[in-house]
């Protein structure tokens, strides 16, 4: 099985580079749509996900039918996700500039001024991966945590395409004082906040319902001192993107103690989550069960099978 993911990825790899990209688009959607109707967990875990956000934001419109056909866009623009992902590398930059409108990176550079690093706060929205690509373009020195995959030669495959344009590589669970010394150095430490994978998360009220949500953005903003800057890669209607960097957060200038800093930054982290995820739902590419109790056992076999932070 693992042999002919790879395989699978390799030949979607391969067309990326050589086919047009409406051409990729079309042979991915059509892949999408086998996947979304042969893999059933995945597909209800996808509605579960996408009825929690809709119930929170707009009820009237959440019915059955509804859901499905968001979920269904949710399997396509995550196959239109990995074609941008590897036909990447074969973009000049003329086309690059095309595609790609970045708004708020005085943002990022003002929170990079402070002298403290930088915690980069994603999700698993738009195309992340290509976000991070193009900061490091830009000139920024990125270091990405990043999940994994069990087989070596899709991992490989995956690490080859971010470090083509830069992007330096953290593997989850490296530990606090590698993530440390990339904010000592002044760096930026990338990081996805709408996913637990370990244990270490935090309780929030999220999309109006409890869920787990990681802590490490908030430990390591109060260790560090160093500020938070939201940063979303989201796709428009003519298939190009807005690169967003949002207003940073400073842990420092919000509460009296500890606990209030910390209560501060995550209610923060939840506010901006729920903002960009709730305004771009069909673009949120989690295929993980955020709400509702989740195995230990269940979250290791969520970890094995992640590709690219999915």
């Amino acid at each position: 099985m693992e042999a002919i993911k790879y395989l699978a990825f390799k030949l979607m790899y391969r067309l990326a580079l050589v086919l047009p990209r409406s051409w990729g688009y079309w042979i991915g959607s059509r892949v999408a749509d086998i996947d979304y109707l042969l893999r059933k967990n995945l597909r209800q875990t996808v509605k579960s996900n996408l009825r929690h956000v809709f119930l929170a934001t707009n009820p009237q419109i959440a019915t059955r039918s509804f859901i499905a056909a968001r979920a269904r866009e949710v399997f396509r623009g995550f196959a239109k996700y990995l074609v941008d992902f590897f036909s990447f590398s074969s973009l000049n930059q003329e086309t690059i500039h095309k595609m790609i409108k970045v708004t708020g990176v005085e943002y990022l550079k003002e929170a990079l001024g402070k002298g403290k690093g930088v915690i980069a706060l994603s999700a698993h929205l738009g195309n992340w991966e290509l976000g991070g690509m193009i900061t490091a373009m830009l000139g920024f020195d990125l270091n990405e945590v990043v999940l994994s995959h069990d087989n070596t030669r899709i991992n490989r495959l995956f690490m080859n395409q971010r470090s083509a344009s830069g992007v330096k590589v953290i593997p989850v669970g490296a530990g606090a004082r590698q993530y440390l010394n990339v904010l000592k150095k002044k760096q930026m430490i990338a990081v996805v906040g709408d996913r637990i994978i370990t244990d270490a998360g935090m309780q929030v009220n999220f999309f109006n319902q409890p869920a787990m949500l990681p802590k490490g953005p908030v430990v390591l903003s109060l260790r560090a001192g160093a500020p938070i800057v939201p940063v979303f890669m989201v796709r428009t209607e003519e298939d190009k993107f807005n690169l967003i960097f949002e207003k940073p957060i400073y842990p420092d200038t919000y509460g009296k103690n500890h606990m209030e800093k910390e209560r501060a930054v995550k209610d923060w982290i939840v506010t901006v989550l729920e903002k960009y995820i709730g305004k771009y739902p069909s673009q949120w590419f989690l295929f993980y069960k955020v709400w509702g109790r989740v195995s230990k056992r269940r979250r290791r076999g969520v970890r094995a099978r992640a590709i690219a932070g999915v």
